[in-house]
């Protein structure tokens, strides 16, 4: 093989293993934040309202969209 298809073989291997890497420490972390929140402690409740609502993105490009949920909780 010549230099150059070594370089590109290599480029290419080495920016695989640099996103399976960020993809790995994202999974990381997302599974922590998983982790966190089954040790939430669980309350009696009702919920009273429920809608989405939609606010305009701050780039003024699109509208995103975002749950709105009341509840009544129980003692």
């Amino acid at each position: 093989m010549d230099t150059f298809t070594l370089f590109v073989v290599g480029a290419v291997g080495g920016s695989a293993l640099l996103v399976n890497a960020i993809l790995l420490v994202s999974i990381f972390f997302t599974q922590r934040k998983a982790s966190a929140a089954c040790n939430w402690p669980a309350v009696a409740g009702t919920v009273v309202e429920s809608r989405l609502e939609s606010r305009r993105r701050s780039n003024n490009r699109g509208w995103t969209n975002y749950p709105r949920v009341i509840y009544a909780y129980h003692e």
